[in-house]
């Protein structure tokens, strides 16, 4: 009996041991599986996270390059538009996928995709929108449905909501994880002696267990490291504010624009200390906003950098809170307005002067689509046909004034130019309009010119041949008359055709090359960080805009010289001869020039049409002469015919061959190249026209290399005048 006792002890201890030991491993296995599936969970849920952000990126990229593209409406911008599109769509498909068994996640994540899809198509109907009726449609649909917004304000709900959901569902795991792992060591520290073996298991497991988070722990760095490497070089400026409104965050991007380090703005400096006086309440009130818990869209501010230099800015931005709903800090985005600014002011005037180009015309025009809708027309075709561009713009040519221009062969003879690559020469109708009575009209259309012939446009001019008709059913001998005012409208149709080539080329190239040039400077901001290309882009741009400035003007002047009323007044060429040197001393500093200017008399003339005849003359002569190292111009006069006088302005410039002297004086007519020295082939044509508009006329005399003079006859001054 005594041996069996402690036999009976043993066995109950290895016994109570045993289940000692099977305890401490099931315990032991049971912590293992629940760290392992916690540790899976937190992977999971991050990995989910890591998607949800990737489709925010998309996100951004799609509502940024519809963004671009309703407001500069360059094509080139869709098919990167689409290409984000799926890319979101796929990564959103991605995240449903990998949400299996959250009811909550795959509730969020389904309303998210239905969200996108309804912002997708709303995004497609303002692209759409923006193709049919241009950026005023779309501005006003987005000013009147909200649709847009709510969209992307339920997104950032539905994001949010799910992003939160995410952090949830990590932190109760890891709390499982420490709870398990507490509890575990506590019974080994108690039963280590009987289960060394099974903790160096469990040591073991841990061990495996803590790496493969290592592993999860790195991946989530990486790209934290991706994340903030895309904020840094992003091609706008981040940054975010606190409640102070003092900078807590800021990418490198905006900092190399502003000149500052990050040392220097970090918790140091606010962005009132950035902004000039007058965008300084405009940017509290926008704190303001943001702080109440609303965004802020395209608020336009005036930045000052380090060096003391302006440059306008467009703000958006967005307020972050804590769990309890407190204002944290701000998210703001900042881009450069500089660039878009100054194509902004060229595109408006370049647009200005083309309507006072074709407003100048003296005959009626209109530009018909391919359907025969007029798209434009200008001043003299509402003069004279009494219309008002309301009851004309976008209306067939057949509908308008009553249907009095329903012709038929006129209207197929139209509708033939564009497929069939014809004109419309000389076509002669007859109509009694309402309030004008009988008219006799000639018409003339064809296609407008473009590089590429892509046009589908053409252009119909109208003469009014009434009187002529008139006059040529009455006396013979109004034949001398009807003749100089033939003479007359050939011109104005040279004009005219002059007028539309301009128009469809040389005006519109440099148009083009705005658009496209400054859509590829945008995306190369900021400018201090352009390469070559972006260089030679910006270049373009520049040399376009004022090649198109320079030749308009040019036109226009050319327009109003041939109808303009001369103004007969004693015009003192001394003052002139000063005012147009005063106006060129930029062009001659630091030159060689010497100038002589003998006292000239005071003549009967228009004093501003004169002024234009020196500058085009003074300004040539500076031109010419600039590779002369001792330049010399000489401006006196010569006696001339009874009543005349013959002014000459001389240099010893490039000069040129008289063998063309012909064309000297023709529009679009120059004896040097471009590459040699600029010109529209313009400014002496004017000169021609407003000479013999007083009754005087124009020659030049010259040698290649050894300079030109131009002389020039004008009417001497009475004391009576």
């Amino acid at each position: 009996m005594g041996s069996i006792q402690p036999l009976r002890y043993s066995q109950t201890g290895i016994l109570l041991a045993a289940i000692v030991l099977l305890g401490i491993f099931a315990l032991a296995f049971q912590t293992v599986r629940s760290f392992r599936t916690a540790s899976n969970a937190v992977l999971r849920h991050q990995e989910l996270r890591v998607l949800f952000s990737e489709t925010s990126v998309h996100l951004k990229d799609v509502t940024n390059n519809t963004r671009a593209y309703l407001t500069n409406g360059d094509e080139r911008l869709l098919p990167v538009q689409r290409q984000n599109a799926e890319d979101l769509k796929r990564s959103i498909a991605e995240v449903q996928r990998n949400v299996t068994d959250d009811p909550v996640l795959i509730r969020g994540v389904e309303r998210y995709s239905e969200v996108v899809r309804e912002l997708l198509a709303a995004l497609d109907s303002y692209i759409a929108l923006r193709r049919e009726k241009g950026l005023p449609a779309v501005t006003a649909r987005l000013a009147g449905d909200g649709e847009a917004k709510r969209l992307g304000d339920e997104l950032r709900v539905v994001g949010n909501d799910l992003q939160n959901h995410l952090a949830e569902q990590i932190k109760s795991p890891l709390k499982t994880v420490h709870q398990d792992t507490t509890l575990t060591l506590t019974v080994l520290g108690s039963g280590i002696a009987l289960a060394i073996v099974l903790v160096a298991t469990v040591v073991f497991v841990l061990r495996r267990d803590y790496r493969m988070r290592e592993e999860a722990a790195a991946v989530l760095r990486q790209h934290a490291d991706e994340i903030k490497d895309l904020y840094n070089r992003a091609p706008c400026g981040y940054h975010s504010l606190d409640a102070g409104g003092r900078f807590v965050a800021i990418n490198d991007t905006e900092l190399t624009w502003l000149g500052y380090t990050r040392e220097e703005m970090i918790g140091k400096m606010a962005m009132t200390d950035l902004l000039t006086p007058a965008a300084q309440e405009n940017f509290r009130a926008g704190l303001a906003q943001l702080k109440a818990g609303q965004e802020v869209r395209d608020l336009e501010v005036e930045l000052r950098r380090k060096d003391g230099s302006v440059f306008p800015a467009s703000l958006n931005g967005s307020a972050i809170h804590d769990a309890q709903g407190r204002f944290v800090a701000t998210r703001t985005t900042l881009f450069d307005l500089t660039e878009r600014k100054r194509i902004e002011r060229i595109t408006e005037q370049a647009r200005v002067f083309a309507e006072n180009i074709f407003d100048t015309i003296r005959e009626p025009i209109v530009i018909l689509s391919h359907d025969l809708r007029i798209t434009t027309a200008n001043r003299m075709f509402y003069e004279m046909f009494r219309l008002e561009p309301a009851e004309v713009i976008g209306q067939p040519l057949a509908e308008i004034g009553g249907k009095i221009w329903a012709i038929p062969e006129l209207l197929s003879a139209l509708a033939n130019i564009l497929p069939e690559h014809t004109e419309l020469k000389a076509f002669e109708i007859t109509r009694e309009f309402p309030g004008l009575g009988s008219k006799v009209l000639l018409l003339n259309a064809r296609k407008l010119y473009r590089v590429g012939n892509g046009t589908t446009m053409m252009l119909l001019a109208i003469e009014d041949i009434t009187d002529r008709k008139l006059a040529e059913s009455r006396l013979q001998e109004a034949n001398v008359s009807l003749r100089a005012r033939t003479v007359e409208l050939e011109g104005a149709n040279r004009e005219l055709e002059a007028f539309s080539y301009s128009v469809s080329h040389d005006l519109r190239a440099p148009l083009r090359h705005i658009d496209y040039f400054s859509t590829t400077l945008q995306k190369q901001i900021p400018p201090e960080h352009l390469d070559a290309k972006a260089q030679r882009s910006l270049s373009t741009i520049t040399t376009s805009a004022r090649s198109m400035g320079q030749l308009i003007d040019d036109l226009l002047s050319f327009a109003r010289i041939g109808r303009a009323e001369i103004r007969h007044s004693q015009v003192s060429l001394d003052e002139l001869v000063a005012e147009t040197r005063q106006s060129l001393q930029t062009e001659v500093n630091g030159r060689a020039l010497s100038w002589s200017v003998a006292p000239l008399p005071a003549v009967a003339g228009d004093p501003a049409l004169l002024r234009q005849v020196f500058a085009n003359l003074l300004s040539n002569a500076v031109k010419y002469t600039r590779r002369c190292p001792e330049a010399r111009i000489e401006i006196g006069t010569q006696p001339g015919a009874e009543g005349d006088v013959v002014v000459y302005v001389r240099d010893n410039g490039a000069g040129f061959d008289m063998k063309y002297a012909d064309k000297l004086f023709g529009v679009f007519q120059r004896l040097h190249s471009a590459k040699e020295f600029e010109g529209t082939g313009v400014g002496l044509a004017n000169v021609r026209r407003i000479i013999e508009r007083h009754g005087g006329r124009i020659w030049a005399e010259a040698a290649v290399n050894r300079g030109a003079t131009f002389f020039f006859t004008l009417p001497v001054a009475r004391t009576a005048v």
